[in-house]
This record gives structure tokens, sequence and C-alpha cells, in this order.
């Protein structure tokens, strides 16, 4: 590495896509997993956890969404580089997308990110498919989720 930042981004078709594997809720909901949630699988408004009863605006959904992409990419782009990791476009929004549903820690810890450092990125596409569970249960929505951001991380 070359000492610079990555200064990589999600690209802008990014947010549909996580937007239509998330759904939109603008009433507070348990997630799969009993977590609650709001507008596009956020956790929290305004740094504080989502509660039973909260309500958002689509606006502040999708405020929230853009956000929370920028927040992940972020915080990826800063880890790629301390790791030594180039991605490609496409393999970025992948892991934004995994991260976005799985947290920064469980992308970073995972099996896939671990290829992605040992430079096994065809290895990391298939490892994708492996996470769509949730609560101990396979999900069907999940499954489906993996299997795009899989497509995405190994088109060129």
């Amino acid at each position: 590495m070359d000492g610079r930042a990555t200064n990589m981004i999600a690209s802008d078709s990014l947010a549909p896509k996580v937007a239509r594997f998330e759904g939109c809720r603008l009433k507070a909901y348990r997630d799969a997993v009993g977590v609650w949630t709001i507008g596009f699988g956020n956790t929290t408004i305004d740094g504080r956890s989502v509660c039973e009863g909260d309500v958002i605006t689509q606006e502040q959904a999708e405020a929230m969404l853009a956000r929370s992409i920028a927040y992940f990419a972020a915080r990826l782009d800063a880890i790629a580089l301390k790791d030594g990791i180039r991605f490609s476009q496409n393999q970025f929004d992948a892991l934004v997308s995994f991260a976005y549903n799985v947290g920064v820690a469980g992308c970073t810890r995972s099996d896939v990110w671990q290829a992605c450092k040992e430079a096994r990125f065809e290895q990391a596409a298939t490892l994708l498919l492996n996470h769509d569970h949730a609560g101990g249960k396979r999900l069907k929505g999940l499954t489906r989720r993996r299997q795009a951001e899989s497509a995405l991380f190994a088109t060129p």
C-alpha cells in the first residue's frame, strides 16, 4: 500500500438495491431476530435505539438509508486500507450491502473479508452465499440478497 486512502464510496446504484432488500417500514417493528428496526432496516434514530411506537416519514427513512450507506462505505474503506485490500467498485458495493445487513464488525470479521485479505476474491463471492441465516434459521429473503450480493461481487 502506498499510504493513501482508497477513497472508495458506494455507487449511486447501491441505495435502491439495499432499499429493495430491506423494504421500508415507517413504524418500528421487530426484525427476524427481534431487534427493533425502522425505515430501511435501521436500528437507531438520531443516535438512539429504535423503540416500540417510533414512527418516521418516508423522507426520514431515505435520509437514514443514505447516511447509513455512507457510514458503512467509509468504515469499510478505512479498514480495507488498513488491511491492504483493493476492491473493484462492484466488490465494494456488494460488501457495503453485506455490512449494512450484518454490521461492520460482522463483515470485517467474516470469512468473506478474510478471503479478500488473502486476495481470494472468487472464493469471497462464493462465501457470501453462506451468510443467509438469522436467528439460526435460513431466511429466503437473505438467501436472495446474498445471491445478488455474490453476483454483484463477482461482476467485473
